[in-house]
């Protein structure tokens, strides 16, 4: 999990927007969310577990040395293809300290259903850069909208407008 202040010395947290290759050279592009980066750095992107190394950091066309949090930073890097890399990939340390999971907890906000959900309905998640398909596998709570205030303990069903505590399952 990442921390809640986050700093330079963090892991590298980069969710992959996309990628390209310019003149021969590839280019990953994401906004750097926790740790900073290095030319020369040697990273690893999540899931694919495939090294890679930093050889430029762009701005907005202008060459840097570092990238911090907050920065949307385009990688000159080698290693990878653009074919192997997609947008919701991970750029992380190596070897790395972020983990992937099959399940997690998240507060969703239920916005445009036509039925109810329940445990075992399969819907979109768009998270940063990722969009997956994942399960309700239990609903947990559901939360007042304005207050997040517990309303109801393990609820059998929510629908559009309820804001939930649930356990996700993903599919892949």
């Amino acid at each position: 999990t990442l921390p809640a202040t986050r700093t330079e010395d963090d892991t590298l947290c980069l969710p992959i927007v996309g990628s390209f290759k310019d003149d021969g050279k590839m280019f990953i592009y994401g906004k750097v969310e926790s740790g900073s980066i290095v030319v020369g750095d040697e990273l690893m992107i999540l899931p694919l577990n495939k090294k890679i190394v930093v050889e430029g950091i762009l701005i907005e066309q202008r060459e840097i040395e570092k990238g911090y949090i907050g920065d949307n930073v385009h990688l000159r890097v080698k290693g990878i293809d653009e074919n192997e890399v997609h947008g919701g990939n991970i750029l992380t340390a190596n070897p790395p300290e972020l983990k992937a999971v099959e399940f997690f907890q998240a507060r969703v906000v239920v916005l445009d259903v036509e039925n109810i959900l329940s445990a075992g309905s399969k819907v979109m998640i768009h998270c940063h850069t990722a969009c997956e398909e994942v399960s309700f596998h239990k609903l947990l709570a559901t939360l007042d909208k304005k207050t997040l205030a517990l309303k109801e303990k393990e609820p059998k069903f929510v629908r559009a407008g309820d804001v939930v505590l649930a356990r996700l399952e993903l599919s892949q």
